[in-house]
């Protein structure tokens, strides 16, 4: 079971576990450290921050006003860097990818120098980024996903998917396949894509049209067992638990998860995989807010917990993060609702 132990009332909309501290954006521009017991470590006062990183034992931000700061363990501003932002929440190799106007570069805070640049700006959201290559949506696109290479920065491909609408997550590699979650207004509510597409050329080869209904944020692919996984629900508020062979294109588990919606649950809209459990938020039956959150076993397909946040207002607005220790969950407000793993053997709870 879990046990709400605190709540933190001030992240602006990010934030960060490591080492058993929590570092935070904070509502007042600043950025905030603190430890497991959640007494302050250090902070660094407002400049506006908006996009965080850490990177060893040294925290990289970004602002509006086009500035980067690295700070360092002792809450130090130790680097700055003008002109520039934070292209991705992702490091390559201990490197980062920065953007300026209409492009993108890649900077060693190591070296205080840039790697190399290309003339193709990505979006710093809705990317997945390996050693080798980066996979994103070109800026002021929605819908063309290309691919740089992390060695020099060129542009291997684009592909336009514009056909099936926009792009919601790219999910990731499994072996050949780049997988794609896309998103389609139709007359009536959306439509959901799921494609696969060769990572080396950009070629679609496996596509689900609105087969798994709403597929809303509630999909990750695990590539060490080369499946994706799914939390989705119907038009009659059914939640299903979905497993994909993300090699073949089909779908191979597939079952309603009734015992959420016994507890007066539906659908999952993010979630977070930590030790074989999907940790994810869920909407209530009467008022079909995000207000609870739920944890699923992935090796005994069953749900394990679900329960209501209590909510001064406001909703959930993204998946949980979890240590195997704690669970974290950020509502709209910016209160950062903390709880305790009682036991590493979970029970269901009803409501």
């Amino acid at each position: 079971m879990l046990s709400k132990i605190f709540e933190i009332p001030d992240v602006l909309h990010e934030y960060k576990l490591k080492d058993n501290n929590l570092f935070y954006l904070s509502k007042n521009g600043g950025v905030k450290k603190v430890n497991n017991s959640f007494e302050l470590i250090w902070e660094l006062k407002g400049e506006n921050f908006y996009n965080m990183i850490l990177l060893g034992n040294k925290v990289v931000v970004d602002n509006a006003g086009g500035v980067i700061k690295v700070i360092d363990d002792d809450g130090i501003g130790i680097l700055s860097i003008n002109d520039y932002g934070l292209a991705s929440t992702n490091s390559i190799q201990n490197n980062l990818l920065f953007y300026r106007a209409n492009s993108t570069l890649l900077f060693s805070l190591e070296k205080n120098k840039q790697i190399w640049v290309s003339e193709t700006r990505i979006q710093n959201i809705k990317q997945y980024v390996t050693d080798g290559s980066i996979f994103g949506c070109k800026y002021l696109t929605n819908s063309c996903v290309i691919k740089l290479n992390t060695l020099n920065g060129m542009q291997n491909w684009q592909a336009d998917l514009s056909s099936y609408g926009e792009v919601r997550k790219i999910l990731g590699e499994a072996v050949q396949y780049l997988w794609v979650v896309l998103e389609k207004k139709i007359e009536i509510g959306f439509e959901w894509t799921l494609l696969a597409l060769d990572k080396d050329t950009g070629q679609q080869l496996f596509k689900f049209d609105n087969a798994l209904d709403s597929l809303s944020l509630g999909i990750e692919l695990l590539p060490d067992k080369n499946i994706i996984i799914s939390i989705n629900t119907d038009g009659d508020k059914r939640t299903y638990y979905t497993v994909i062979d993300a090699l073949k294109g089909m779908v191979v588990l597939r079952f309603e998860i009734s015992t959420l919606k016994e507890a007066g649950f539906w659908e999952g809209k993010a979630f977070t995989i930590y030790n074989n459990r999907i940790y994810f938020i869920t909407k209530e039956l009467s008022t079909s807010f995000y207000c609870g959150v739920g944890i699923f076993n992935i090796n005994t397909s069953k749900l394990e917990w679900v329960e209501k946040v209590n909510l001064k207002k406001g909703f959930l607005k993204e998946a949980p993060q979890t240590d195997g220790k704690r669970v974290y969950v950020l509502d709209s407000t910016g209160i950062l609702h903390i709880y305790e793993i009682k036991k590493t053997s979970l029970a269901f709870v009803g409501m």
